[in-house]
């Protein structure tokens, strides 16, 4: 019967040195939010923290700085104009991070790109795939780090979708946070996921440790 709510406000502190059980209590509190009909949990975590709990209610635990960790497929989405938007967004807050001058040929030229990935195999969308049809060589090297040339491609340009977002899931942030360059463009593709899972249900979104998500800007 734990709840943190007084009508529609869920205002709480608590207050407490480590291993007193601040994370147990978030778990707790993840288990008890499966009494309402239809409920989903979404956490991120560090350190492993809601694993058990996650488990224990049958979800899936993604740790994304392991080895096995999930590859994404951001740009498989682009038949659609709606999709593409999507996706030239994405493409432009990476674009930024590596300094890229966002002016409107630049704009024009990732619009044009995935316009014409669109017309390709949904196995051929990917970040390698773009790279191809971009005819600029300061795009071309700023997206070749996240390509499977590059140091992220393990994680951004898989030929196929690996999430399989059930009602349950954790992120596990602990290892992708030592890779600042990686974070934003995971986060930012993962929000994007869960958006669509944002229709009225009701829905649990937990950030463990918050403090070293905060911390960053893409947070």
């Amino acid at each position: 019967r734990l709840s943190t709510h007084i009508g529609d406000v869920g205002h709480a502190m608590i207050v407490g040195p480590t291993g007193v059980g601040k994370s147990v209590l978030l778990a707790l509190m993840a288990l008890q939010f499966r009494r309402y009909a239809g409920a989903q949990i979404f956490a991120f975590d560090k350190g492993r923290s809601m694993r058990a709990a996650i488990l224990s209610l049958g979800g899936a635990f993604h740790d994304l700085g392991a080895d096995e960790a999930l590859a994404f497929q951001p740009l498989a989405d682009i038949e659609t104009e709606a999709g593409r938007a999507r996706a030239q967004y994405w493409l432009l807050g990476i674009l930024a991070q590596e300094g890229v001058t966002l002016d409107p040929a630049v704009k024009d030229a990732v619009w044009s790109a995935l316009g014409n990935l669109s017309e390709a195999p949904r196995a051929e969308r990917t970040l390698t795939g773009l790279s191809l049809i971009l005819q600029s060589d300061t795009l071309k090297a700023a997206l070749h780090p996240y390509t499977l040339e590059g140091a992220y491609g393990h994680l951004l340009d898989n030929d196929a979708e690996a999430l399989d977002l059930s009602s349950v899931a954790c992120f596990e942030m602990d290892e992708l946070m030592q890779t600042p360059s990686a974070v934003a463009p995971v986060i930012t593709y993962l929000f994007h996921r869960l958006d669509d899972r944002f229709d009225g249900r009701p829905t649990l979104l937990i950030l463990d440790e918050a403090w070293l998500f905060l911390d960053h800007p893409v947070f």
